[in-house]
Protein backbone atom coordinates (compact mmCIF):
# COMPACT_ATOMS: atom_id res chain seq x y z
CA UNK A 1 0.00 0.00 0.00
CA UNK A 2 3.07 2.15 0.44
CA UNK A 3 4.52 1.85 -3.37
CA UNK A 4 0.65 2.18 -4.02
CA UNK A 5 0.05 5.43 -2.83
CA UNK A 6 3.81 6.80 -3.91
CA UNK A 7 2.47 6.01 -7.25
CA UNK A 8 -0.69 7.99 -7.08
CA UNK A 9 1.12 10.98 -5.87
CA UNK A 10 3.54 10.63 -8.66
CA UNK A 11 0.50 10.86 -11.11
CA UNK A 12 -0.31 14.16 -12.36
CA UNK A 13 -3.11 16.05 -10.92
CA UNK A 14 -4.74 15.94 -7.56
CA UNK A 15 -5.53 13.04 -5.24
CA UNK A 16 -9.03 12.88 -3.91
CA UNK A 17 -9.64 11.23 -0.69
CA UNK A 18 -12.31 11.12 1.18
CA UNK A 19 -12.02 10.42 5.23
CA UNK A 20 -13.40 6.66 6.86
CA UNK A 21 -14.23 6.12 10.25
CA UNK A 22 -15.00 2.24 9.81
CA UNK A 23 -13.97 -0.69 6.98
CA UNK A 24 -17.90 0.05 5.65
CA UNK A 25 -17.44 3.64 4.91
CA UNK A 26 -13.80 2.56 3.22
CA UNK A 27 -15.12 -0.26 1.07
CA UNK A 28 -18.06 2.37 -0.17
CA UNK A 29 -14.87 4.75 -1.18
CA UNK A 30 -12.94 1.67 -2.95
CA UNK A 31 -16.23 0.33 -4.82
CA UNK A 32 -16.75 4.09 -6.27
CA UNK A 33 -12.85 4.51 -7.58
CA UNK A 34 -11.37 6.63 -5.15
CA UNK A 35 -7.23 5.75 -5.19
CA UNK A 36 -6.65 6.43 -1.61
CA UNK A 37 -9.02 7.20 1.96
CA UNK A 38 -7.76 8.96 5.07
CA UNK A 39 -8.82 7.98 8.86
CA UNK A 40 -9.43 11.58 10.42
CA UNK A 41 -8.88 11.57 14.32
CA UNK A 42 -12.53 13.69 14.43
CA UNK A 43 -14.57 11.64 13.11
CA UNK A 44 -12.89 8.49 14.26
CA UNK A 45 -13.08 9.72 17.81
CA UNK A 46 -16.98 10.89 17.33
CA UNK A 47 -17.54 7.31 15.60
CA UNK A 48 -15.88 5.56 19.00
CA UNK A 49 -18.05 8.42 21.28
CA UNK A 50 -14.54 9.70 22.53
CA UNK A 51 -13.56 13.01 21.83
CA UNK A 52 -10.60 13.53 19.76
CA UNK A 53 -7.78 14.79 22.39
CA UNK A 54 -8.33 11.02 24.50
CA UNK A 55 -8.18 9.31 21.63
CA UNK A 56 -5.24 6.72 22.41
CA UNK A 57 -2.61 5.19 19.96
CA UNK A 58 -4.51 1.98 20.75
CA UNK A 59 -7.62 3.02 19.40
CA UNK A 60 -6.02 4.54 16.49
CA UNK A 61 -4.43 1.53 15.10
CA UNK A 62 -7.24 -1.18 16.30
CA UNK A 63 -9.57 1.32 13.93
CA UNK A 64 -6.96 1.41 11.34
CA UNK A 65 -6.15 -2.29 10.84
CA UNK A 66 -10.21 -3.07 10.72
CA UNK A 67 -9.94 -0.63 7.67
CA UNK A 68 -6.38 -1.93 5.97
CA UNK A 69 -7.99 -5.30 6.32
CA UNK A 70 -11.10 -4.88 4.25
CA UNK A 71 -9.36 -2.07 1.62
CA UNK A 72 -6.66 -2.58 -1.44
CA UNK A 73 -6.57 1.21 -1.25
CA UNK A 74 -3.80 3.27 0.47
CA UNK A 75 -4.92 4.74 3.65
CA UNK A 76 -3.03 7.53 5.40
CA UNK A 77 -4.08 8.52 8.94
CA UNK A 78 -4.52 11.43 11.18
CA UNK A 79 -1.89 10.92 14.01
CA UNK A 80 -2.63 13.41 15.76
CA UNK A 81 0.53 14.98 17.69
CA UNK A 82 2.89 11.23 17.41
CA UNK A 83 1.56 10.78 21.02
CA UNK A 84 4.28 12.56 22.81
CA UNK A 85 8.11 13.86 21.98
CA UNK A 86 10.40 11.83 19.50
CA UNK A 87 10.42 8.82 21.03
CA UNK A 88 6.63 8.83 21.28
CA UNK A 89 6.74 9.61 17.54
CA UNK A 90 8.83 6.80 16.67
CA UNK A 91 7.01 4.28 18.10
CA UNK A 92 3.84 5.66 16.38
CA UNK A 93 5.34 5.55 12.88
CA UNK A 94 6.10 1.81 13.39
CA UNK A 95 2.65 0.71 15.13
CA UNK A 96 1.07 2.39 12.26
CA UNK A 97 3.28 0.72 9.94
CA UNK A 98 2.27 -3.01 11.81
CA UNK A 99 -1.02 -1.70 11.37
CA UNK A 100 -0.97 -1.36 7.31
CA UNK A 101 -1.59 2.31 6.89
CA UNK A 102 0.68 3.51 4.08
CA UNK A 103 1.49 6.97 5.44
CA UNK A 104 0.31 8.93 8.38
CA UNK A 105 0.42 13.10 9.48
CA UNK A 106 1.49 14.45 12.70
CA UNK A 107 0.74 18.07 13.52
CA UNK A 108 2.47 20.77 15.61
CA UNK A 109 -0.29 21.35 18.55
CA UNK A 110 0.53 20.55 21.79
CA UNK A 111 0.57 16.96 23.53
CA UNK A 112 -1.79 16.40 25.27
CA UNK A 113 -4.34 18.41 23.34
CA UNK A 114 -6.21 20.86 25.76
CA UNK A 115 -10.01 20.69 25.75
CA UNK A 116 -10.44 24.26 24.04
CA UNK A 117 -9.30 22.69 20.75
CA UNK A 118 -12.66 22.15 19.95
CA UNK A 119 -13.48 25.18 20.51
CA UNK A 120 -11.32 26.10 18.02
CA UNK A 121 -8.66 27.53 20.54
CA UNK A 122 -5.15 26.08 19.67
CA UNK A 123 -2.01 26.14 20.91
CA UNK A 124 1.29 24.69 19.31
CA UNK A 125 5.09 24.04 20.03
CA UNK A 126 7.72 25.47 18.71
CA UNK A 127 8.70 25.14 15.41
CA UNK A 128 12.63 23.46 16.31
CA UNK A 129 10.24 20.47 18.95
CA UNK A 130 8.18 19.93 15.73
CA UNK A 131 11.40 19.59 13.72
CA UNK A 132 12.88 17.18 15.58
CA UNK A 133 9.56 15.18 15.32
CA UNK A 134 9.18 14.93 11.87
CA UNK A 135 12.72 13.72 11.96
CA UNK A 136 12.55 11.29 14.18
CA UNK A 137 9.16 9.91 11.88
CA UNK A 138 11.42 9.67 8.53
CA UNK A 139 14.34 7.83 10.64
CA UNK A 140 11.87 5.59 12.26
CA UNK A 141 9.89 4.18 8.87
CA UNK A 142 11.12 0.96 7.94
CA UNK A 143 9.78 1.49 4.69
CA UNK A 144 11.30 4.00 2.94
CA UNK A 145 7.68 4.29 1.04
CA UNK A 146 5.90 5.19 4.19
CA UNK A 147 4.71 8.60 3.83
CA UNK A 148 4.93 11.34 6.42
CA UNK A 149 2.95 14.24 6.19
CA UNK A 150 4.08 17.42 8.09
CA UNK A 151 1.05 19.41 9.48
CA UNK A 152 1.23 23.02 11.05
CA UNK A 153 -1.90 24.42 12.95
CA UNK A 154 0.01 27.65 12.73
CA UNK A 155 -2.82 29.74 10.86
CA UNK A 156 -5.21 29.07 13.47
CA UNK A 157 -3.08 28.53 16.55
CA UNK A 158 -2.62 31.43 19.62
CA UNK A 159 -0.31 34.10 18.47
CA UNK A 160 0.02 31.91 14.87
CA UNK A 161 -0.70 33.35 10.94
CA UNK A 162 0.22 32.39 7.46
CA UNK A 163 4.00 33.55 7.84
CA UNK A 164 4.37 31.42 10.44
CA UNK A 165 2.64 28.40 8.81
CA UNK A 166 4.94 29.22 5.89
CA UNK A 167 7.99 29.48 8.07
CA UNK A 168 7.06 26.03 9.70
CA UNK A 169 5.82 24.28 6.58
CA UNK A 170 9.50 25.01 4.97
CA UNK A 171 11.09 23.52 7.61
CA UNK A 172 9.05 21.15 8.22
CA UNK A 173 9.99 20.22 4.40
CA UNK A 174 13.92 20.66 4.78
CA UNK A 175 13.24 17.78 8.16
CA UNK A 176 12.01 15.52 5.43
CA UNK A 177 7.62 15.58 5.47
CA UNK A 178 7.20 14.32 2.02
CA UNK A 179 3.92 16.48 2.28
CA UNK A 180 2.89 19.35 3.86
CA UNK A 181 -0.32 20.08 5.65
CA UNK A 182 -1.11 24.24 6.14
CA UNK A 183 -4.89 23.91 6.58
CA UNK A 184 -5.40 27.20 4.62
CA UNK A 185 -8.32 29.06 4.94
CA UNK A 186 -9.27 30.91 1.52
CA UNK A 187 -8.10 30.07 -1.92
CA UNK A 188 -5.57 33.41 -1.33
CA UNK A 189 -3.74 31.45 1.63
CA UNK A 190 -3.56 28.38 -0.90
CA UNK A 191 -1.83 30.60 -3.46
CA UNK A 192 -0.17 32.48 -1.44
CA UNK A 193 1.44 28.98 0.26
CA UNK A 194 1.75 27.39 -3.09
CA UNK A 195 3.85 30.24 -3.96
CA UNK A 196 6.55 30.15 -1.11
CA UNK A 197 6.46 26.47 -0.35
CA UNK A 198 7.93 23.32 -2.50
CA UNK A 199 6.60 20.27 -2.75
CA UNK A 200 3.78 18.38 -2.33
CA UNK A 201 1.25 20.22 -0.60
CA UNK A 202 -2.36 18.85 1.26
CA UNK A 203 -5.73 20.82 1.67
CA UNK A 204 -8.95 20.19 3.37
CA UNK A 205 -11.71 22.37 1.63
CA UNK A 206 -14.19 23.16 3.32
CA UNK A 207 -12.84 22.77 7.36
CA UNK A 208 -11.32 25.70 8.21
CA UNK A 209 -12.21 27.26 5.01
CA UNK A 210 -14.90 28.50 2.47
CA UNK A 211 -16.86 24.84 1.64
CA UNK A 212 -17.03 26.44 -1.97
CA UNK A 213 -13.81 25.90 -2.60
CA UNK A 214 -13.75 23.04 -5.41
CA UNK A 215 -11.80 20.46 -6.40
CA UNK A 216 -10.87 22.18 -9.85
CA UNK A 217 -9.78 24.86 -7.40
CA UNK A 218 -7.51 23.10 -5.51
CA UNK A 219 -5.94 21.49 -8.16
CA UNK A 220 -5.24 24.37 -9.84
CA UNK A 221 -3.79 26.30 -6.78
CA UNK A 222 -0.95 23.19 -7.44
CA UNK A 223 -2.34 21.36 -3.88
CA UNK A 224 -1.52 17.39 -4.36
CA UNK A 225 -3.90 15.98 -1.91
CA UNK A 226 -7.86 16.80 -1.91
CA UNK A 227 -8.91 15.49 1.65
CA UNK A 228 -12.77 15.51 2.85
CA UNK A 229 -12.03 14.97 6.41
CA UNK A 230 -15.41 15.41 8.22
CA UNK A 231 -18.61 14.71 5.78
CA UNK A 232 -18.72 10.60 6.18
CA UNK A 233 -19.86 10.59 9.51
CA UNK A 234 -22.00 13.62 9.62
CA UNK A 235 -23.98 12.63 6.69
CA UNK A 236 -24.56 9.25 8.20
CA UNK A 237 -25.38 10.45 11.38
CA UNK A 238 -27.45 13.01 10.26
CA UNK A 239 -29.73 10.25 8.24
CA UNK A 240 -29.44 8.08 11.35
CA UNK A 241 -31.35 11.02 13.41
CA UNK A 242 -33.96 11.54 10.98
CA UNK A 243 -34.53 7.81 10.90
CA UNK A 244 -34.80 7.30 14.52
CA UNK A 245 -36.40 10.37 15.06
CA UNK A 246 -38.93 9.31 12.50
CA UNK A 247 -39.42 5.80 14.04
CA UNK A 248 -39.81 7.14 18.14
CA UNK A 249 -42.82 9.65 16.93
CA UNK A 250 -44.64 6.78 15.12
CA UNK A 251 -44.46 8.94 11.90
CA UNK A 252 -44.90 6.29 8.91
CA UNK A 253 -45.05 8.26 6.06
CA UNK A 254 -41.37 9.46 6.74
CA UNK A 255 -40.20 6.44 7.90
CA UNK A 256 -40.84 4.72 4.98
CA UNK A 257 -39.48 7.07 2.96
CA UNK A 258 -36.73 7.09 4.80
CA UNK A 259 -36.74 2.94 4.51
CA UNK A 260 -37.94 3.31 0.89
CA UNK A 261 -34.48 2.38 -0.53
CA UNK A 262 -33.71 -0.11 2.28
CA UNK A 263 -34.08 -3.28 0.45
CA UNK A 264 -31.56 -1.56 -2.39
CA UNK A 265 -29.10 -0.50 0.19
CA UNK A 266 -29.36 -3.86 1.78
CA UNK A 267 -28.43 -5.58 -1.45
CA UNK A 268 -25.41 -3.80 -2.29
CA UNK A 269 -24.05 -4.03 1.23
CA UNK A 270 -24.21 -7.27 0.91
CA UNK A 271 -22.24 -7.31 -2.19
CA UNK A 272 -19.44 -4.74 -0.29
CA UNK A 273 -18.92 -7.07 2.20
CA UNK A 274 -19.05 -10.33 0.38
CA UNK A 275 -22.02 -12.02 1.14
CA UNK A 276 -22.35 -13.44 -2.28
CA UNK A 277 -19.14 -15.21 -2.68
CA UNK A 278 -19.55 -16.69 0.28
CA UNK A 279 -22.98 -18.14 -0.63
CA UNK A 280 -21.53 -19.03 -3.93
CA UNK A 281 -18.50 -20.56 -2.22
CA UNK A 282 -20.86 -22.38 0.28
CA UNK A 283 -23.32 -23.61 -2.94
CA UNK A 284 -20.58 -25.12 -4.91
CA UNK A 285 -19.10 -27.08 -1.38
CA UNK A 286 -22.68 -28.76 -1.22
CA UNK A 287 -22.88 -26.99 2.50
CA UNK A 288 -26.35 -24.77 1.95
CA UNK A 289 -26.93 -21.55 1.98
CA UNK A 290 -26.01 -18.75 4.71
Amino acid sequence: MTTKLRNELARSGALLTVSCYDPLTARIAEDLGFRAVTMQGWITGASLCIPEPLLSLTDLTIACKRITDAVQIPLIVDAGAGFGDEIHVIHTVRQFELAGAAGIHIEDQVFPKRARYHAGVKYIISKEEMVSKIKAAVEARKDDDFVVVGRTDALQAVGGGIEEAIDRAKAYREAGADIIMTLPRSLDDMRRIRSKVEGDLWVSPGTYGPTTISVKDCEASGFKIVNYPLPSLLVAAEAVMKLFRAIKEGDMVKTLEHLGSADTIQEKVKQLIGIPELVNKEIASGKGIC
